[in-house]
């Protein structure tokens, strides 16, 4: 639907009716003269009107004026003038039938809201509230006026055809982000039949939070949520509304349906500016897992491996400090990440990662961790990682595991294993040891 503004060119309407701009200038403070000049007014006057969006010029949008015939009413509607409109419809015996809905058109689409509530008051206008299949009533639900959309629920007409032209005026409300509108709207049981995956994109497409959550509340929508291969995160990402994913985030089904092979580009949201929401992103267990493997994401994954465990290091001290007698600890789906976050570090086989290693070692949910199959059909990863790449000292202090050294002790290549890295320690990594602070790299994107 249309929403721009109309607007009329008053100097241009005062050159070619004088009476008409002696009325429309003339001081609102002699009632009388009002009534005096609007005595001299026409029934009817040719107005170039001008559609313009906010973000264009005036006179740009002049290049392509739309005329129009129309009653005084009409006139002081669309120029905003309430008090030359109250003397009108004083001294004006009626509308003229065919155009009684125009002041009222007028003065919604450009926010008039006391002149739209004068006007109702009227039955001329009142007798054509339903007019064009509802457009006045999703014209003021699109502009978000929802004083007026709230008036015009009031009339059985505009109830009975709430839905029209498609839910119109829900889906317009959603995308220009006008959620008292959206509330209002959603309290009738009809409009709600429309909330599903299509209104979601829309909302998320556009940003709008609030809109989003509010739709959320209805089963219908949520069991839409990753629809058609992800695509509500996958636009919301694309066009960075960082709010917006983290909600999307908030669900399971949606966290576990990214696919960085088919329905999310790194590299694309980060080009579109939008780090911030790469970063978000790489918090999900199953993206940074994918992320870590691939060269091309290392950049990202450096600088949000490097934040993570700074983050990591502020919280350890912060519970030192309140509960000295403690362990440190995380819960299952933190301790994952930490899991591929170490097997990230086993890839750099540096200095630096083969301490930040140890500290994430000690933390007790991720020593669990360290020999299970985390990612499908690969048990003891981490070590048998580290043992491919030749990295003695990741291999040693996994070896002091027990979890893992029986893993090891029983497997076939163990009598290999332990002629190539001298695995002879029985020392066990415990959750206390590696507590200094952390030292990391300092990644920049």
């Amino acid at each position: 639907m249309e929403v721009s503004v109309v607007t009329a060119d008053l100097k241009e309407l005062e050159t070619i009716y004088p009476e008409l701009g002696a009325y429309l200038n003339a001081s609102t403070e002699n009632i009388n003269e009002l009534r005096k000049l609007s005595r001299n007014l026409k029934q009817e006057y040719r107005v170039a009107t001008y559609n313009h969006n906010d973000t264009h010029e005036k006179e740009t949008a002049k290049n392509s004026p739309n005329v129009l015939v129309i009653h005084p009413i009409s006139i002081a509607s669309l120029l905003g003038k309430l008090l030359h409109l109250r003397i009108l419809l004083e001294t004006q015996s009626q509308f003229a039938s065919s155009n009684s809905n125009t002041p009222l058109i007028f003065a919604i689409t450009n926010g008039y809201q006391e002149i739209a509530f004068e006007l109702l008051k009227y039955e001329d206008v009142e007798n054509q509230i339903n007019i064009s299949n509802n457009y006045i009533f999703i014209l003021a639900a699109s502009k978000g006026q929802l004083d007026i959309v709230q008036a015009l629920l009031k009339y059985q007409d505009v109830r009975d055809s709430i839905d029209a032209q498609k839910n119109a005026a829900l889906v317009n409300a959603i995308s220009e982000g006008h959620y008292g509108v959206v509330r209002e709207l959603l309290a009738y049981p009809i409009v709600q039949d429309a909330v599903n995956f299509h209104t979601l994109l829309l909302a998320a497409d556009h940003g709008h939070l609030q809109i989003l959550k509010e739709l959320l509340t209805y089963e219908k929508a949520r069991n839409n949520i990753d629809a058609e291969d992800n695509i509500i995160l996958e636009t919301a990402a694309y066009n960075g509304h960082f709010d917006v994913v983290l909600e999307l985030l908030k669900y399971q089904k949606v966290r576990s349906k990214i696919d960085l092979d088919s329905n999310l580009d790194l590299e694309e949201i980060y080009e579109n500016g939008h780090n911030d929401i790469v970063q978000l992103l790489l918090t999900c267990v199953n993206v940074f897992a994918a992320a870590e493997m691939r060269e091309y994401y290392k950049d990202y994954v450096d600088f949000f491996v490097n934040n993570k465990l700074v983050e990591l290091n502020a919280r350890k001290l912060a519970f030192r400090s309140k509960f000295p007698e403690k362990i440190f600890d995380v819960d299952t789906e933190e301790a994952k990440l930490y899991f591929y976050i170490i097997r990230n570090l086993i890839h750099q086989n540096s200095d630096y990662s083969l301490e930040d290693i140890k500290i994430l070692l000690a933390i007790p949910a991720v020593q669990q961790l360290a020999n299970q199959a985390i990612t499908p059909d690969k048990p003891n990863e981490l070590f048998l990682l580290a043992a491919s790449l030749g990295n003695k000292s990741v291999v040693e202090l996994l070896f002091g595991i027990s979890s893992i050294r029986q893993l090891v002790e029983a497997s076939d290549s163990y009598s290999d294993l332990q002629e190539k890295f001298n695995l002879n320690s029985q020392r066990l990594v415990t959750t206390e040891l590696y507590e200094e602070p952390l030292k990391t790299l300092d990644f920049q994107l």
